[in-house]
């Protein structure tokens, strides 16, 4: 394993706990001191879309030894389960707009990672 896929695990990991934290703490920018930011946070969507698509293309720079079809469906688990659970953290509560969110930011991190991956190899390739 190099030392990079190294640091990319390492990252996902640390991203992982972070989002679950985001994700199912009762209210996490109060417990992190930022309730000032709470309404320009939380008042558009796209917060699942970004974290998602972060969680994901970490995953798939950290190069997991199975093979990517099990990391998708690992990841998706991931995106409905964190959603279950919210229904039961008062007052948290899960959406299926967020589920649909969630998958989409899965999705947009897989876009993003393959587009990175054709533009590196297509520079390796010039002169």
């Amino acid at each position: 394993m190099s030392c990079s896929v190294f640091w990319w695990r390492i990252a996902f990991l640390v991203y992982a706990a972070f989002a679950t934290f985001f994700l199912l703490a009762p209210h996490p920018l109060q417990m992190l001191g930022l309730m000032q930011y709470s309404h320009s946070l939380s008042a558009g969507r796209g917060q699942h879309v970004a974290l998602f698509a972060g969680l994901t293309l970490c995953a798939l720079l950290a190069r997991w030894p199975r093979g990517r079809t099990a990391l998708w469906g690992t990841l998706v688990a991931y995106a409905m389960a964190t959603e279950a659970i919210q229904t039961f953290i008062p007052p948290r509560h899960g959406e299926w707009g967020d589920v649909a969110e969630n998958l989409l930011g899965i999705a947009v991190g897989i876009v993003v990672y393959e587009g990175m991956r054709r533009l590196t190899r297509r520079g390796a390739e010039t002169p």
